[in-house]
């Protein structure tokens, strides 16, 4: 988080992304997402998907961004594709940026954060990255499970004003509270 923070900082430009150590833009990506922008000046974040990829860049799926709701993103039943969401610097600079906290999960707290800033969000269909998973990646890594358990844990109790329990986990109730 720290070292996005201290880019975002240097950057110059108007519309703001990051992509994690391996990703990848696919082709056309950055004029996809400009289009995009310049067509729909209301909205300050967008999404698109991505082609979930190996090591060595082979296809392994699809993967698609869900309409950002806090609700079902804080409950993990809803995501944004990291690596293909794009949003505005001066949506950004209403936030403190990314929580250097936050060990594993910056991005979903920033998309919050962005949202209680006043952030108006959209999807476009096209693929715009290239996530790539292996063994060594933190996606991968199940023992990461617990850090991002307790960060979700931290990011619901400070925007929803109360502790997680029991009753909030969906699949409990085999339905989702939006």
């Amino acid at each position: 988080g720290d070292g996005l923070n201290n880019g975002f900082a240097q950057a110059d430009g108007e519309i703001l992304g990051f992509l994690n150590a391996d990703d990848v833009l696919l082709p056309n990506a950055l004029n996809t997402v400009g289009g995009y922008f310049q067509a729909h000046p209301q909205i300050d974040v967008v999404s698109g998907n991505c082609l979930v990829i190996d090591g060595a860049g082979k296809v392994l799926r699809e993967s698609y961004s869900d309409q950002f709701r806090p609700n079902p993103v804080m409950y993990r039943a809803a995501s944004l594709v990291q690596p293909s969401t794009f949003f505005r610097r001066q949506v950004f600079e209403k936030t403190a940026g990314f929580n250097i906290a936050n060990r594993l999960d910056w991005d979903t707290e920033l998309f919050v954060d962005l949202h209680a800033a006043g952030a108006a969000f959209a999807r476009c269909e096209a693929m715009l990255s290239g996530f790539r998973i292996h063994g060594s990646t933190v996606t991968a890594q199940r023992s990461n499970e617990l850090i991002v358990g307790k960060d979700l844990r931290r990011l619901f109790a400070q925007k929803r004003g109360r502790e997680w329990a029991w009753f909030d986990h969906p699949i409990r109730w085999g339905f989702l509270i939006l």
